[in-house]
């Protein structure tokens, strides 16, 4: 796997952190980790891949970028990401999202996976976590968010 993606993810949230006040900027920002993220679940994912191999894999799931959105901006930086979160996770009659809970989100998404992949394998014996179904979710989170915001 390719890791120079994820320099290049370091890099923009430490751009992030200077302040990038340019909000198209922010979303490409965005749109970038949220494809990075979706090779790393279609990697783990392949057919004939060893249960080690899939965690290996799985430990490169990067939450910087929206991380970082989150730590440093005001909420105005979530507007980008509103209507596309209301349209995708919430009926009509339902409270509406703000875009900082997209980000909470796929964010916690990320960290839970990352936490199961990174178990010892003596404890994976224990994996009451379906990770195969927890990546399914992660991956139709982000291509449905991708189809929306871009």
């Amino acid at each position: 796997m390719d890791l120079s993606i994820s320099a290049t993810i370091t890099k923009i949230a430490s751009a992030i952190n200077e302040g990038t006040k340019d909000e198209e900027q922010r979303k490409r920002f965005f749109i970038l980790e949220c494809r990075h993220n979706l090779g790393v679940l279609n990697i783990a994912s392949w057919k004939g891949n060893s249960a080690e191999m899939k965690y290996h894999v799985l430990m490169h799931l990067n939450s910087e970028i929206c991380e970082n959105l989150l730590k440093h901006f005001k909420n105005n930086i979530f507007h980008f990401t509103t209507d596309a979160i209301n349209k995708l996770f919430v009926d009509e009659d339902e409270e509406q999202f703000e875009g900082k809970d997209l980000f909470i989100k796929i964010i916690t998404k990320i960290q839970m996976i990352k936490i199961i992949a990174g178990l010892p394998e003596n404890l994976r014996v224990f994996d009451n976590a379906n990770i195969e179904k927890r990546i399914e979710n992660l991956r139709n989170n982000l291509i449905s968010i991708l189809k929306e915001i871009n």
